[in-house]
């Protein structure tokens, strides 16, 4: 058994929410977008709400364990990583290709304890590809084992 199985299929089930209520009606939809550092760092209104929904899921359930999230940053600019249990989370990884409507874009959250990755899960709602990997339990594609050459 996962020593995280709570947390695994907690992620699990943000992934699913975040692209059913945010993200696929977003896909094909215009968006607002703003732009970060440069022409070719963007943020949407839909990474926003996606962190939104994701970080204060998160918090409603695990209030002790840290979040990091794409798209805010603590107002003293300082993020914290300490030992605890902390999400990381890029609400919408490949913000360009989701501007654009390129299939190529995804949810990603990843979970560290005393800042050793955990698992990870990335959901790709256009392509309806679910890649996640666990410490010590491989990683797999749509539920398939997969490794790397």
């Amino acid at each position: 058994m996962f020593r995280y199985e709570e947390e695994f299929q907690f992620a699990l089930g943000l992934v699913k929410e975040a692209a059913s209520r945010l993200f696929v009606p977003a896909f094909n939809s215009p968006k607002v977008v703003e732009q970060k550092v440069s022409s070719s760092d963007l943020v949407t209104e839909t990474d926003k709400a996606i962190e939104q929904l994701i970080s204060s899921r998160v918090r409603e359930r695990f209030p002790e364990h840290g979040f990091i999230g794409e798209e805010t940053v603590p107002e003293d600019g300082k993020v914290q990583f300490d030992g605890r249990p902390t999400w990381i989370v890029d609400p919408i990884d490949g913000t360009m290709n989701f501007v654009h409507r390129f299939p190529h874009t995804c949810i990603v959250i990843g979970f560290t304890v005393d800042k050793t990755v955990e698992f990870g899960v990335i959901y790709n709602p256009v392509l309806d590809d679910l890649y996640t990997g666990r410490r010590g339990h491989g990683a797999e594609l749509n539920g398939f084992p997969i490794r790397s050459n």
